[in-house]
């Protein structure tokens, strides 16, 4: 991230100012997107990018990017293939074919983080096998039960009960895991405005720099590149 990105709020009240003096400028939304990214307020950075797209050029790659980049970052790896595919319906020829590496590079995240929660299902799925099999067999073993018919039913009976424990604590995982993901985006109690609400919400703490993520630097980082319709321009 360049050094419009550095995700302050010293730069954030500069954006503030350059955008109220030059709302139609798609370079300033921008460099303030990137520095609420790199401050991890995703829903900031989110509205900033939608602006782009909605009512500066909505034919341009530059909202698209950044609005798909936000929720790689986030991990929210099916809205980020759904930006994609607008941007490739809306987009010229030669950002068609970069959108496309891009979604099929999400596509294949979004693949992994499936595989990842099938094999944790399945290892949720014998814990609860293991454990309703080693009570129920135990129970057997002490001779609680006085008829094969008991014993046969109860060993059921645990296993299945230590079974649906399993496969309900798996769901309660999976839910808590997308929801953390959903949270990262979320708006805030008190949405920010202007630069007087930006000043207050600094004194309180809410923007406390936290600097880069690690997925920032990693291969799949979407460039802002230099354009000759200016849209990519960097402020220098």
């Amino acid at each position: 991230m360049t050094e419009e990105g550095d995700g302050n709020i010293e730069f954030l009240l500069e954006c503030y100012e350059k955008i109220k003096a030059s709302p139609k400028d798609a370079s300033n939304y921008a460099e303030r997107c990137r520095a609420f990214m790199k401050l991890k307020h995703y829903f900031y950075a989110i509205e900033d990018a939608r602006k782009i797209i909605n009512d500066i050029n909505p034919s341009s790659p530059l909202g698209y990017k950044l609005l798909a980049e936000i929720y790689r970052l986030a991990e929210i790896y099916e809205e980020e293939i759904k930006v994609l595919e607008f941007g490739i319906l809306s987009c010229n020829r030669d950002h068609r074919r970069e959108f496309m590496k891009l979604k099929k590079v999400a596509e294949s995240k979004l693949a992994e983080r499936k595989i990842v929660e099938k094999n944790t299902f399945y290892a949720f799925l014998l814990i609860g096998c293991f454990l309703g099999m080693t009570l129920a067999m135990l129970a057997t073993r002490l001779q609680l039960l006085s008829t094969v018919m008991n014993r046969s039913l109860v060993f059921v009976l645990v296993l299945g009960v230590f079974v649906s424990m399993a496969v309900l604590v798996h769901w309660v995982y999976s839910r808590t895991r997308r929801t953390d993901r959903y949270m990262k985006i979320h708006p805030p109690y008190d949405v920010i405005d202007d630069n007087d609400e930006l000043i207050r919400a600094r004194d309180r703490g809410d923007f406390d720099y936290v600097g880069p993520s690690e997925e920032s630097d990693d291969d799949d980082h979407f460039p802002v590149e230099d354009d000759e319709s200016g849209i990519f321009k960097k402020v220098k």
